[in-house]
Order: C-alpha cells, then sequence, then structure tokens
C-alpha cells in the first residue's frame, strides 16, 4: 500500500481516538500497557506478546515480555473500566434489528501439555473430535455493513471449579445481552434445541429463530398430536427462496405447539415452524432434503416467513468470526500458558477486532478497501482486508501514537521570577 499522507494522518487519529476511549478511566500506567498491546496486535496481526513488545521499540523482548505477563495476571481490576467503555463504543454501531448470534468456538491445544486448566472441546474443524483445549462461548450481533461484532467473548475451560451446565452458562450471557444491548432475536444452530432454553428466551421478552434437531419431537398441530419430521415431508413448499449456493429452494411454515414438563409455559405460546426444501435428495432416506427452523416470531405470509430463512443463513457471520480472530490474528498458535492470561488476551483482541468495525464503517474504511487489492469479484466479509490495511498503514506512525496519547510534559522553568517573583532587568 503507498503512503498516502492524509489517510495515514486520518487513520492515526482514528486510532489515538479509539484507545482513548477504550481507556477511559484508567490510570496512566494501565492506559500505556493496553495502548501497547492495542498497537502491537494493529501493526502485526499477531497476539503473541514478542511481536507485541517490539512495536514498543523495547531491545529486551524478555523484560517486555515479563513486564506484559504482569499485567495480564492482574487484568481482572481494570476489565470491569474497559468492558463498560467497550459496551458504550459498540452501542451506536449494532443493526437496528437486533439479531443476535450464539455458538461456541475453540482453541485446540492437544499436543501441548504444557498449557494451565485445559478442558475438553469438540474440535468443529476436524469432524468434531474430542480434543484438549479451550472452548470460546460468543454471542455476536451485525453492524449495518453486515460485518460480525462481538457482544459476549468468554474463554473457558470444561475443568473450571464454577463450570455450569450449558443451558446456565448460555441463559447467562443472554440475559446480559439482553439487559445490555436490549431484546432482539437469539439465532442458534441445531446445538441449542432445547425446550427449556426457548422458554427462558421468550421469558426475557426476546425471541429465537433455532433449527431444530430432535425431528422425531412431538409436537401438537390444530389439537393433533404429530412429530416435525412427519409435518416437514407432508408440507409443500410454496414460497421460492435463492441463496448463494441453491437456487431452487422452497419455503412453507405451520403454526405447532411444544409440550415439555420441564417447561411448561412453552405449551401457552404458539411456535411456528418454517420448513426449507430443495437442498438434495437424502442418500440414507432417499427422500428429499429439508431444514426445519423454529422461531417464536409471528409469522402470517411470505415475506415473515422467507425472513426468517434469510436471519437465520447471517448466523454464519459467527463462524466467520472465529475464523477471523483464529487465522487472522493467530488466536490458536498462542504461547501463553497460564489459564487467566490467555482468557485476558482472548478479550483485549474482542476489542481491538472491533476497531476494525469502526474503520469499516467510515470514510476512511471505504478508501481502504479500495487500495487493497481484491481476488474475490464480491466481498462479503469485507474485516480481513480493514486489518490488513491498518496492518500496513500503522507502520508508517506507530512510533508517533505513544507521543500522541503521553504528550511530554514542558521542562519547569527554574528562574529567580518563577521561584521567588523577582523580575530581572537587564543593565
Amino acid at each position: 500500500m503507498k503512503n498516502y499522507n492524509t489517510l495515514n494522518e486520518i487513520l492515526k487519529d482514528e486510532t489515538v481516538n479509539y484507545i482513548k476511549n477504550i481507556t477511559n478511566g484508567l490510570g496512566k500506567v494501565d492506559t500505556h500497557v493496553i495502548s501497547d498491546v492495542f498497537t502491537g496486535i494493529l501493526k502485526y496481526n499477531s497476539i503473541i506478546l514478542s511481536d507485541i513488545v517490539r512495536q514498543t521499540g523495547n531491545l529486551n523482548i524478555k523484560k517486555g515480555v515479563e513486564r506484559l505477563e504482569r499485567h495480564l495476571d492482574s487484568f481482572n481490576k481494570i476489565d470491569n473500566i474497559l468492558s463498560a467503555n467497550y459496551i458504550n463504543l459498540v452501542k451506536p454501531y449494532i443493526n437496528n434489528r437486533h439479531l443476535y448470534f450464539v455458538d461456541r468456538g475453540d482453541i485446540v491445544k492437544d499436543d501441548n501439555t504444557k498449557f494451565e486448566n485445559k478442558g475438553f472441546v469438540l474440535d468443529g474443524s476436524d469432524s468434531h473430535t474430542i480434543k484438549q483445549g479451550y472452548q470460546i462461548d460468543e454471542i455476536a450481533t451485525i453492524d449495518n455493513n453486515n460485518q460480525p461484532i462481538s457482544l459476549v467473548s468468554e474463554l473457558r475451560s470444561s475443568k473450571d471449579d464454577d463450570y455450569k451446565s450449558d443451558n446456565d452458562l448460555w441463559l447467562q450471557h443472554m440475559n446480559y445481552v439482553t439487559n445490555i444491548y436490549g431484546k432482539g432475536t437469539f439465532i442458534m444452530d441445531r446445538g441449542y434445541d432445547s425446550a427449556i432454553l426457548m422458554e427462558k428466551v421468550l421469558e426475557m421478552g426476546s425471541d429465537f429463530i433455532i433449527r431444530a434437531k430432535s425431528l422425531d419431537r412431538n409436537v401438537y398441530i390444530n389439537g393433533e398430536k404429530s412429530t416435525i419430521s412427519n409435518i416437514a415431508k407432508n408440507i409443500k413448499g410454496k414460497y421460492k427462496y435463492v441463496s448463494k449456493d441453491y437456487q431452487n429452494l422452497k419455503v412453507s411454515y405451520k403454526q405447532i405447539v411444544i409440550k415439555n414438563r420441564e417447561a411448561k409455559s412453552l405449551s401457552s405460546k404458539v411456535i411456528t415452524m418454517v420448513v426449507v426444501k430443495g437442498f438434495a435428495i437424502d442418500e440414507k432416506t432417499l427422500n428429499e432434503a429439508y431444514m426445519v427452523l423454529l422461531t417464536s416470531r409471528k409469522v402470517s405470509g411470505k415475506d415473515q416467513a422467507l425472513q426468517v430463512v434469510r436471519d437465520y443463513a447471517l448466523r454464519w457471520k459467527i463462524e466467520e468470526n472465529f475464523k477471523y480472530k483464529k487465522q487472522q490474528f493467530s488466536f490458536e498458535k498462542i504461547k501463553v500458558r497460564r489459564y487467566k492470561r490467555i482468557q485476558a488476551l482472548n478479550t483485549l483482541l474482542t476489542y481491538v477486532m472491533f476497531f476494525s468495525n469502526v474503520i469499516n464503517m467510515k470514510a476512511v474504511g471505504k478508501t481502504i478497501r479500495k487500495i487493497k487489492n481484491q481476488i474475490r469479484e464480491k466481498v462479503l466479509f469485507w474485516l480481513y482486508r480493514i486489518s490488513d490495511g491498518i496492518k500496513e498503514i500503522i507502520s508508517f506512525f506507530s512510533n508517533e501514537l505513544i507521543v500522541e496519547l503521553y504528550p511530554k510534559r514542558n521542562k519547569r522553568r527554574r528562574d529567580l521570577w518563577t521561584v521567588m517573583g523577582v523580575r530581572f532587568n537587564p543593565a
């Protein structure tokens, strides 16, 4: 990328303003450390501590890494301040439809025995094989450019002493999102097909869209008992839906009631079952493959039914977010071994990643996207290109950021006039 002075100055101002806003209320030492971490991650697209230290110009890498490790150990003392600042920064950028995507990612550390408090995870990149590592519980939303923003990103281990059941854990996160960012629609994949989860989301005043996993579940349609699979097989597709990968999908819907002993209040709610057909022929059953979405939204026609499918399709944004975190910032190659330090770096990386959203939404982001080489004709996920652009530009002014953030104080004059008030009159 060429060195455009105007672009450099604008990006420098944006970086300084973002760091000042995210560290508002911190002491000078903590602010200095956080700004070093932010600038280091942006400059190298790396979460490795030695890379972050190199950005500071510190020749003694070992001492610089030890300094960062000490501050990561005490990160919980400043986490509440950073979190409150992050919430204030994120709120104006959230799309007003309030779509909340729920999913779990993982960091696999199967070959290294030195990492602290490793638990068990299902490796999504290896057919969900059980391996050792850490899980990342994530709730994300989208901005007005359909780019993902993390609202909750908690790195946990299955060996935590206070580890809760999955339902309790996700309900805690959902309550947090609803209270902080407002009611919306929680969009989840098959792993979250739980009547208890549906009931609790409705009690929060929010809606849900969940892909059905239990197709043999008993449901009631017009008072008659049936199963999801029987209804889906017999229903005919009414509305055409065109997606990126499929051109001849058909969508239809039915109103059902779900009865469950552990979620009794759910039986008083009308749930809409949206069926999507036209994928392919199931090789096992030789029947037409289909997808069933369960939603608490009121669906009474074509537009509302298709909107449920479109919103569920946006759930892939959270998968892109996990991939972006791992590939762009090498998060899975993290070398810090203490559990609390890994958790702190995950939180800080979430704050850094949002900076790309901020730049992408502004005029400077449009300029960066034009300058960076484009391989694909149509790009739906812009943050890789924005992050690469920031990395190249920030190298021109990273050393100036500290001067901008911490301007040197003028030395105090020490003469007779300033000390004793005696005016000097030359002869």
